[in-house]
């Protein structure tokens, strides 16, 4: 019951993201039917256009924004709605609380990532009768999902903390720009410490073939991506101590 009652909050949000994701998608390789390769760049190899289209910075801070919304709600928001109590009557912890809502939410998050690594490669020698490999998209996959988790993890954490939706939403978006501002001072304007900059990262800059093909190459970063599974670990701990001690 637990788990049904979660997707029942949070699949309005789910399936309108899951639909303009999946319609992005189809309408990039319908387009790239009559448009790929552009005239002002006939020898733009295939890959470069997959990276631009879906894989590029701006696309990286559209899927941010998405995390972040995914991490809204909670007990906080029941209370504001008056069904905060029937919730803490269920025969379950808060801390199973916290935990089904988080679990929840990254399965949702990953099934929106999945919708362009299975489109891309899948329907590409359809539309566009050009080939994108399998590896390449399991790998942005995995890029984007590395800090949008941790965005999730922060809007699930602004949930927690304010019992105003519209606070928490607020406080959850302007997030990535509080943040890009210290690491721009921490960093001398992006020139240190390339893997805290959470957009290149996803995106594929920190290892990148530059060679016009933007196809990556090498290991992931590791130790980045562990740092970053920290962090969530962290605000998931926060999120679960103020659950617990706070009164509904």
């Amino acid at each position: 019951m637990l788990w049904y009652k979660g997707w029942r909050e949070s699949r309005s949000r789910f399936l309108l993201a899951a639909g303009a994701v999946a319609i992005y998608s189809l309408a990039v390789l319908v387009f790239a039917q009559t448009a790929f390769p552009p005239p002002q760049a006939p020898h733009l190899p295939y890959s470069a256009f997959v990276w631009s289209e879906f894989y590029g910075p701006w696309r990286a801070v559209a899927f941010s924004i998405i995390a972040l919304v995914f991490g809204l709600g909670g007990l906080q928001r029941e209370r504001a709605l008056g069904t905060a109590a029937f919730t803490l009557a269920l025969p379950v912890s808060r801390a199973q609380l916290v935990c089904a809502r988080f679990v929840i939410g990254l399965v949702e998050l990953t099934a929106i990532v999945m919708i362009p690594l299975v489109v891309v490669p899948t329907l590409s020698p359809v539309f566009v009768r050009q080939t994108y490999p399998w590896s390449q998209s399991v790998e942005y996959a995995a890029l984007f999902m590395s800090w949008g988790v941790v965005w999730f993890a922060i809007g699930f954490t602004w949930s927690a903390l304010f019992a105003g939706e519209f606070t928490a939403a607020s406080a959850s978006i302007l997030s990535p720009f509080g943040y890009l501002v210290i690491y721009a001072n921490v960093s001398q304007g992006g020139r240190r410490f390339l893997a805290a900059n959470p957009f290149a990262m996803m995106s594929g800059d920190l290892d990148l073939q530059f060679n016009g093909r933007q196809l990556l190459t090498g290991h992931p970063p590791w130790l980045p991506m562990f740092v970053l599974v920290l962090v969530v670990a962290a605000l998931l701990v926060c999120v679960w101590r103020v659950t617990v001690r706070q009164n509904y």
